[in-house]
């Protein structure tokens, strides 16, 4: 059960990887943007194939996805002759803030629907405590669900956005990045408030599927995804809340950004969020965060 609930845990990754970009796919298309490509994973191209305009497929790192809209890429001229009216810049400041905030926007939904589901069947969210919304009966009648348990499918996905905005200033704020140190250069022993990557939380996926508790793995899955959710909603590029707040100043400021300027941010960015996973990754082989109740 525990290498089950691993493999399902990354298939399910997998799939919102698949949502978040086709939630941009979505509204690019509803709007008209000109839409290049849909691929999952980065890297050197496995599998491909072209439907109309857009060429769907499979890259060899399964570490993310994107969809590819003509003009985004300030140094590559890609948008097709005739389709200028199409490219990304050409859209209207609504439109586009849209476009990328439909990704992040998916996270939220799939959360917000697994944890009424768990609410609706099982009265718990949370995999170490049972929810207040359990005292309250899932159903009133056969297929009718509670309304305080509906209204509770909601207040879970606020309380732990407001966890997880929490957490996320305490993993990449000061603090955060002098435990990172402390734990891989003096010798602290990890505890289980550290924050942990994709290989710790498989650890802990892992010795929940062992038990056979399949709410706490959907829950655990449900966290993970708003988690992620809120990562790309960091106003900092390249992330998704990056784009917003880049199009929040053009549209203060009447004009365009030069987006060539804004790439050593998304270096530095990237450089240090690849520092914090890989160090994340290390510790979480050499020094695994206690699994606890």
């Amino acid at each position: 059960m525990s290498a089950l609930a691993i493999v399902a845990f990354f298939v399910a990754l997998l799939a919102i990887i698949l949502i978040h970009e086709f939630g941009h796919y979505l509204l690019a298309r509803r709007f008209g943007f000109r839409v290049l490509e849909y691929f999952v994973g980065f890297g050197p191209k496995l599998w491909s194939f072209r439907r109309g305009e857009i060429e769907y497929g499979l890259k060899a790192i399964p570490a993310g996805g994107y969809v590819k809209i003509a003009g985004m890429n300030p140094f590559e001229n890609d948008v097709p002759p005739g389709d200028e009216d199409r490219a990304y810049g050409a859209k209207p400041v609504r439109q586009r803030a849209l476009v990328i905030l439909a990704g992040p926007l998916s996270h939220f939904l799939v959360a917000a629907i697994i944890f009424s589901a768990l609410l609706m069947t099982t009265g718990e969210t949370d995999r170490t405590r049972v929810s207040v919304i359990s005292d309250v009966p899932a159903e009133l009648e056969p297929g009718r669900p509670s309304p305080a348990a509906v209204a509770g499918g909601v207040a879970d996905v606020a309380k732990y956005t407001r966890v997880s905005i929490v957490q996320i200033g305490h993993a990449f704020g000061p603090q955060g990045v002098v435990r990172v140190f402390h734990l891989l250069f003096e010798g602290a022993p990890r505890n289980q408030g550290d924050v942990a990557s994709v290989v710790g939380v498989s650890q802990q996926v892992g010795a929940i599927g062992a038990t056979g508790n399949w709410a706490a793995f959907f829950w655990v899955f449900a966290y993970v995804t708003l988690f992620i959710g809120i990562i790309n909603l960091v106003p900092l590029p390249p992330f998704d809340g990056g784009h917003l707040a880049i199009l929040l100043i053009e549209k203060a400021r009447g004009r365009k950004i030069d987006m060539r300027k804004i790439v050593p941010v998304s270096a530095a960015v990237l450089l240090f969020l690849g520092f914090f996973v890989i160090s994340t990754m290390v510790l979480d082989i050499w020094k695994p965060v206690p699994i606890g109740p």
